[in-house]
């Protein structure tokens, strides 16, 4: 198999819109990106981590993986090349932002 494409900018921070209810997402880096590394903006809101999202009510605590042999999991963070339920629980959405990669 052959796959191409653009990675994004690992030296730059990656933003993902998600809309209320649920959405399939899939990690953009090509390295583990832990649930407590994200932060979440509501609007023009300030960023807060995941914890204080959760806290707030703007994300329910957890995203879900699926495997066809035990069905759907709680995972605690993106894997590269999978992809994962998240619950956004405000009706005009919130920006997921995923860190820059340093190494």
């Amino acid at each position: 198999m052959n796959l191409e494409g653009l990675q994004p900018d690992t030296a730059q921070t990656f933003e993902m819109d998600v809309k209320a209810g649920w959405n399939l997402v899939g990690c953009p880096r090509l390295s583990i990106v832990t649930l407590d590394s994200l932060q979440v903006r509501q609007g023009a809101n300030d960023p807060v981590t995941w914890d204080a999202a959760v806290a707030a009510h703007l994300v329910q605590d957890g995203i879900y993986a699926y495997d066809q042999t035990v069905g759907y999991q709680l995972a605690e963070a993106f894997q590269p090349w999978e992809a994962y339920w998240l619950r956004c629980l405000v009706s005009d959405g919130v920006t997921l932002i995923f860190p820059a990669v340093t190494e």
